[in-house]
């Protein structure tokens, strides 16, 4: 398998330090532990905080043991000593005391590997959803301090992050990335590490189900697949679908996923909403609502992007923003479309545009063409 090599066999038991967070990283480290549990025993150790009170729990994922330690660099070390721990994982930092944690692995003198999922090792604010605008200003800057005090750190300066991470990553074994997209982003700012790129693999029952009779719909539909919020494309959904309601367009939108409503603009009225999904039933899903697209609008930069490849890999093809990994994806296998976010109306122009013509004959046959084309693309390819 693709990350059953992350580790050096002869390291020994292994500490993976991870955010108690639900997402992408976890399914990643879900995948990571089935691929190492036999061959080692492996320690999750998350943090806590409960009325004030701060401490990490240790647990054995074979035995299921728990170990609570107090958040104590010694007594800390006393533990991971008594269960022979020689090798740690670092998964993701956020929800940790992030000087704590940096100060206590570079003290332990054990050999340590980082992967970045996301910006945080950039920014507090992980997903950059700011587009790094704000740099120079994050003393002043609202998202900026937000970001700032989310990590419970007192306001300083992006320079003084980054040279403490710097220095942190520069001590780790290896330095992985889920994209060269994401590896390319992160050397802009520390371009003296070596970072390199272990795509996410989707240990999924994905078939290719997409049914070329989906394009003879009178109403076209368009999926919405995934976790919709702000930073997600919901802006795009609500205002697309006032627009397709006000020009009479034969298009349906159906949101597949949890949906956040918190921008509230354009309308929800006809939006189908079909809820949570089930991730390893996504191409039977796709096809009992006979999609012929599945939108991943997102307006960050994606790392990888698992919906874009749960819908590829389904066979179906996929519509995003010029940012993010999976928009090259997008381009390099052409089974998809790809529009531009750095326009006047951020995108919302050109897609509009799309709409109009995808519902054309020669757009319905465009579909077809895209759909075809994912037989390119293979599972944990960039």
């Amino acid at each position: 398998m693709i990350f059953n090599n992350l580790g050096n066999e002869s390291d020994g038991d292994i500490l993976i330090i991870t955010m108690n967070w639900h997402g992408g990283s976890t399914v990643f480290i879900e995948k990571y532990i089935s691929d190492n549990i036999n061959k080692r025993k492996v320690f999750i150790m998350q943090q806590y905080n409960n009325q004030g009170v701060e401490y990490f729990i240790v647990k054995d994922i074979k035995s299921n043991l728990i170990y609570r330690i107090e958040k104590n660099s010694s007594k800390l070390s006393i533990l991971i000593k008594t269960l022979n721990i020689n090798y740690i994982f670092i998964n993701h930092l956020i929800s940790f005391d992030l000087q704590f944690v940096i100060n206590w692995i570079l003290n332990s003198k054990l050999s340590f590997t980082f992967f970045a999922h996301d910006y945080f090792c950039v920014c507090p604010n992980y997903n950059i959803s700011c587009l790094a605008k704000f740099c120079n200003e994050n003393q002043i800057n609202p998202i900026c301090r937000k970001g700032f005090k989310e990590v419970k750190l007192p306001l300083t300066t992006i320079e003084n992050w980054r040279y403490v991470f710097n220095q942190f990553l520069s001590k780790a074994d290896h330095i992985y990335t889920p994209s060269i997209y994401t590896a390319n982003i992160i050397k802009k700012f520390y371009p003296n590490l070596n970072i390199e790129s272990k795509p996410h693999y989707l240990n999924l029952p994905l078939s290719k189900t997409f049914n070329p009779r989906f394009i003879e719909r009178d109403k076209l539909r368009i999926v919405f697949l995934g976790h919709i919020y702000k930073d997600k494309g919901e802006k795009y959904l609500l205002l697309a679908n006032e627009f397709i309601r006000n020009q009479n367009l034969p298009i349906e939108f159906i949101v597949c996923g949890i949906y956040d409503d918190d921008t509230h603009m354009g309308t929800k009225e006809g939006i189908i909403f079909t809820g949570k999904y089930d991730n390893k039933q996504v191409s039977t899903i796709l096809n009992k609502l006979e999609t012929c697209i599945v939108a991943t609008l997102s307006t960050v930069f994606e790392t990888y992007c698992y919906t874009a490849s749960e819908a590829i890999l389904s066979g179906y093809p996929v519509l995003a923003m010029n940012i993010g990994a999976h928009s090259l994806r997008i381009k390099k296998h052409d089974c998809g479309w790809v529009l531009p976010i750095n326009t006047p109306t951020n995108g919302l122009d050109e897609l509009k545009n799309f709409l109009k013509f995808i519902v054309t004959p020669e757009g319905r046959k465009q579909i077809l063409l895209k759909a075809a084309n994912t037989s390119k693309f293979k599972n944990g390819m960039e």
